[in-house]
């Protein structure tokens, strides 16, 4: 594993070499997240970044492997550069005020890549869009912020193995929190959310096609679609799994195409529409 660091607050410069945190005379972090993807980042390699705002879209290039992930980890507590304390934001907006990019986070047909402890925000589509089946991505204590579309979009027939937790999504009146969809039906994908919140928005998760996800331990509040939704119909005998959920408020709590499509249990529903 090699550490990698990015400093967008001044120090940092893209014609360092990041592999400090401080430059040293040798050694020295990026100035942006773009310039480290581009090294290339290996299989491994775990990458440290200094909290402020990133005004670009990260575009991954480049996959990890089982075992042996590709992480950005925002510093939020401080760990890496003391006294440093504070968010650490990919962000659409050149100016706080509108959104210029599309996405945050874009990746197609990349595999095995793990996002920890960021603001992601402010985009005219999706903050994160993973587009031509990746596989094997985390994001994790991560909160999204209010944007166009979906939060986090999942495209793609080989699509599987998306994990989300401990994560929270604020949306805005006519957004999905996330949402797995293909033009035609994808088994078996195995995603997994969790421990996570949602917060106001359309729809907290949205299924197209798309079976075999698990969701647990979430709380979805004040929503004002359906918390949970298979849109359209799964493969005969393909089910999405809800567990241990909290749907409060919400316009309906779980809403299927057909009976059987959703399996729940321990979970409460209380002062939901429907």
């Amino acid at each position: 594993m090699t550490l990698r660091y990015v400093d967008g607050t001044g120090p940092g410069n893209n014609a360092y070499n990041g592999l400090a945190p401080n430059f040293d005379g040798v050694n020295g972090p990026k100035a942006t997240l773009t310039a480290m993807e581009a090294l290339p980042v290996v299989a491994g390699d775990l990458i440290h970044v200094r909290p402020t705002s990133y005004r670009e879209t990260l575009t991954v290039g480049v996959s990890g492997i089982s075992g042996s992930p590709i992480e950005y980890r925002g510093d939020y507590q401080g760990l890496i550069w003391p006294g440093n304390a504070a968010v650490c934001r990919i962000t659409g907006s050149d100016n706080d005020q509108a959104a210029a990019r599309a996405n945050v986070i874009l990746a197609s047909a990349k595999n095995y890549r793990t996002f920890t402890g960021f603001e992601l925000d402010t985009a005219t589509s999706n903050p994160v869009s993973l587009l031509a089946s990746c596989t094997d991505w985390i994001i994790q204590k991560c909160v999204l912020l209010p944007s166009v579309s979906t939060f986090v979009n999942v495209v793609g027939a080989s699509q599987a193995r998306v994990t989300v937790q401990n994560c929270a999504f604020l949306t805005s009146a006519n957004t999905y929190g996330i949402q797995f969809t293909h033009t035609s039906a994808v088994d078996n994908a195995a995603h997994l959310i969790q421990n996570c919140l949602f917060l106001s928005g359309s729809r907290g998760i949205n299924s197209v096609r798309v079976g075999g996800s698990t969701i647990k331990n979430c709380l979805f509040r004040g929503i004002n679609g359906a918390a949970v939704r298979v849109e359209t119909a799964l493969t005969v005998g393909q089910t999405i799994t809800v567990n241990n959920c909290i749907f409060e408020a919400v316009g309906t709590g779980l809403q299927a195409t057909v009976a059987g499509e959703i399996v729940e249990d321990y979970n409460n529903l209380f002062g939901n529409q429907t």
